[in-house]
């Protein structure tokens, strides 16, 4: 398994305010960065885990947090 840092696009919901269509469709996308283990990838998503788990068996349990990134909003994968 590799581990990778991910720059990606993410939604974004505002809370704080009204606001009319235009201004919604000004408003920008939220830069973000995952680091961990890739452990799934393919055309529609990218799935990364923070760490794992190694059972007696030698087989691998992910953790509750997982990282399910659409892959189309990916903007560059670093191996490190």
């Amino acid at each position: 398994m590799k581990i990778v840092k991910v720059e990606w696009k993410d939604a974004v919901t505002r809370h704080d305010t009204s606001m009319s269509l235009e201004v919604a469709k000004q408003e920008p996308l939220a830069d973000a960065e995952t680091i961990g283990y890739l452990i799934y990838e393919d055309k529609e998503k990218t799935i990364i885990s923070p760490f794992v788990f190694i059972d007696n068996e030698e087989q691998l349990i992910f953790p509750k947090t997982l990282n399910v990134i659409p892959t189309k909003c990916i903007k560059s994968i670093i191996e490190l």
